[in-house]
């Protein structure tokens, strides 16, 4: 009725003649404001004008039917969309240059043979002819082929021996090269097609039920398979129907009649009892009788979820509320999916469902959930999965809890549900994690690199006041005696070869006869002399040991330099450098003092001179403004906080660094 009265009214339209409508027409300023600023009252709307209302609207309604579309100005493009983000994520990259081929490629297409992409013969359902054609001439091919009789009686040609004078070859005789389904007798068919929910989506509903096309409806193909009904069956089978071998959804969704569904119950439900003969033999007496599972009591409401059963009748032994806890994390604008819910109603009355929102507090302003929230029935039997999709649009932590209500109430108290908590992170993608640690890394190389330059300009200063230690380049060679003999011994220098031979001839004469040679070390000979049984003999040999040692003890002038003694040159050094410190320090106090004094006073005279002072003053200070204005100046500027502030701040920092400089200063001479 509703596409009748559109016709009628475009029919009548059209008999009337053009008309132009302004009602879709852009105007910065307001005519009905203007006609009311010069009439003083508003202008009436006449027939004409609803009439020129409706006739644009049955417009816009035919151009939407046929197609037309016309974009509007202030959208935005795709490229300016995606020039300032198709770089972070590569994704968007790849989407932003399919769409923009595609374009492409219909405009081309569109150039070329002025066809729009719905028009085009790969979207045409006679297409189609060719395809199941193909199927059923090339199983016709294959039966005519692979019969008995034909295969019996097929002769293969044969290429005779013969021999080759000129290559003096002998070439053998050649048999033609039987196909493989003669030879194994077996055809490999590939039977191709489309299912029904396919075809309704490419070639539309229209299309895809007109079923099988003329070709495969004639009369003669079907007495030609008759005839040929022995071969094809040896061919193939089964010939299976392509349009029902698909998934068909569950008839959830599926329109129904309350009254002749409300006494429903599910097949599932329902126990079959097996039926027992009455006569058993001897043997199966003695087994143990078999339960038989008796018929369940009829369910009135129930519903089972995530196979977790809910009885209105049986609410007293389960808990008041059930809890769904599931938690999602993606990348920003990636889409993740997870089957939640799956509720069946196994009772005998219809369940209407409903989803609130538990917790609006939790609900983030941005959705980022997606799942059926409409209002839906369950009838007895029926079975609806809630799947949820998460695709978050910034990186956050989303929460959102869902509360489903059901009549007739499954759970003790009616405030209590199913309640459903959603729980999203939004993690970086790896590109803006690498792009911003890009970043950080710049600013942490550049703060490195001063800092660097500065402990380097640091050390540079420092380097003359540090004496280098000497580095001896190590290198291969044999040690004499002595160097062994200082070495065994801390606190001894020996440069005689003469006092290792005295030390040598007293090891010989305490050791026993097998003992090793001298390891150079004097605890060696000690011990030995300590060991001896005789004590004349040890004294004899403790006096010989002490004659020897006074040559080889290190004298003063060896040891090394770092001895502590009272130096009157580096006391004297360290006072005169330390009171050019401190005397270059009040130096630099004074000029700085003159400076700020300098730049103070300037200011305050320029105010003076500018502004009106109208600042009651002693009558001492005013006769002192009147005759000589500068020393009046200068006394209120000393007398001001900032000023007093800023000569503070400045003697501190100069006493600090006079007191760093002086420290230095005495370290430095320490060792001069």
């Amino acid at each position: 009725m509703k596409s009748h009265r559109l016709y009628r009214l475009r029919y009548a339209r059209e008999n009337q003649g053009p008309q132009v409508s302004e009602a879709n027409t852009l105007s910065n300023k307001s005519k009905s404001s203007d006609f009311f600023r010069e009439h003083g009252n508003l202008k009436q709307v006449t027939r004409q004008d609803g009439k020129n209302i409706v006739e644009d609207i049955i417009d816009s309604i035919f151009d939407k039917e046929a197609g037309k579309y016309v974009a509007s100005s202030s959208r935005c493009s795709i490229v300016t969309g995606f020039e300032g983000s198709e770089h972070m994520d590569k994704r968007l990259k790849q989407w932003h240059d399919t769409l923009r081929d595609r374009a492409r490629v219909q405009a081309k297409i569109h150039q070329r043979i002025g066809r729009r992409p719905e028009q085009m013969l790969l979207n045409q359902s006679g297409t189609l002819d060719q395809r199941n054609k193909g199927n059923i001439t090339r199983i016709i091919d294959y039966a005519d082929r692979l019969n008995p009789t034909r295969l019996v009686s097929q002769q293969y040609g044969v290429l005779p021996a013969h021999s080759d004078a000129k290559q003096c070859v002998f070439v053998p005789e050649v048999q033609q090269t039987v196909p493989l389904p003669e030879r194994s007798g077996v055809a490999d068919l590939e039977i191709t097609g489309l299912s029904n929910a396919t075809n309704q989506e490419i070639f539309g509903l229209e299309n895809a039920r007109k079923g099988k096309t003329s070709w495969i409806n004639s009369e003669e193909l079907e007495k030609s398979l008759n005839l040929k009904y022995m071969d094809i069956d040896r061919v193939v089978e089964f010939f299976p129907d392509m349009r029902k071998l698909e998934v068909i959804a569950s008839n959830q969704n599926l329109i129904r009649e309350p009254q002749s569904d409300i006494d429903l119950v599910a097949v599932k439900s329902l126990y079959s009892v097996s039926s027992i003969t009455e006569t058993n033999s001897p043997a199966e007496d003695q087994k143990p009788p078999v339960k038989v599972p008796l018929e369940p009591k009829v369910v009135s409401v129930g519903l089972r979820v995530n196979d977790r059963e809910f009885i209105k009748d049986h609410c007293d032994t389960l808990f008041p509320s059930a809890r769904f806890e599931y938690h999602f994390e993606c990348t920003p604008f990636e889409r993740q999916f997870k089957q939640v819910m799956r509720l069946e109603n196994i009772g005998q009355n219809i369940l209407f469902c409903e989803w609130l929102l538990a917790d609006p507090s939790m609900h983030y302003c941005r959705r980022c959930f997606f799942f059926e929230r409409n209002q839906f029935r369950l009838y007895p039997g029926d079975v609806h999965i809630i799947n949820v999709m998460y695709r978050p649009n910034e990186v956050l932590l989303t929460r959102q809890f869902w509360k489903l209500r059901i009549f007739p109430h499954i759970f003790c108290n009616r405030r209590n549900g199913l309640m459903l908590l959603l729980v999203g992170k939004c993690v970086a993608p790896p590109e803006y994690l690498w792009k911003i640690n890009k970043q950080l890394d710049l600013v942490i190389d550049k703060s490195l690199k001063a800092r660097t330059v500065s402990l380097t300009q640091l050390h540079a200063e420092l380097a003359p006041l540090i004496k280098p230690h000497e580095q001896l380049h190590p290198y291969e060679r044999t040690l004499d005696e002595r160097e062994q003999f200082n070495i065994q011994n801390v606190g001894y220098h020996c440069e005689r070869f003469d006092d290792i031979e005295a030390l040598r001839a007293l090891y010989n004469e305490v050791k026993m006869p097998r003992e090793p040679a001298w390891d150079m070390r004097l605890d060696t000979i000690k011990r030995f002399i300590i060991r001896l049984p005789e004590p004349n003999r040890r004294m004899m040999y403790f006096q010989i040991l002490l004659n020897i040692l006074p040559t080889l003890h290190c004298t003063r002038d060896q040891q090394s330099p770092m001895h502590c003694e009272h130096s009157n040159e580096r006391e004297r050094s360290c006072f005169i450098y330390v009171r050019g410190c401190i005397g270059n320090g009040i130096d630099e106090w004074e000029d700085l003092m003159m400076g700020i004094e300098e730049s103070c006073f300037k200011t305050e005279i320029h105010r003076f001179c500018t502004l009106k002072d109208d600042t009651p003053n002693p009558p001492c200070l005013k006769k002192l403004k009147d005759e000589n204005p500068a020393v009046y100046v200068h006394r209120v500027m000393q007398g001001k906080k900032y000023y007093r502030d800023a000569l503070y701040m400045h003697t501190y920092t100069q006493l600090c660094d006079i007191a760093e400089n002086v420290a230095s200063v005495i370290e430095s001479t320490q060792y001069v």
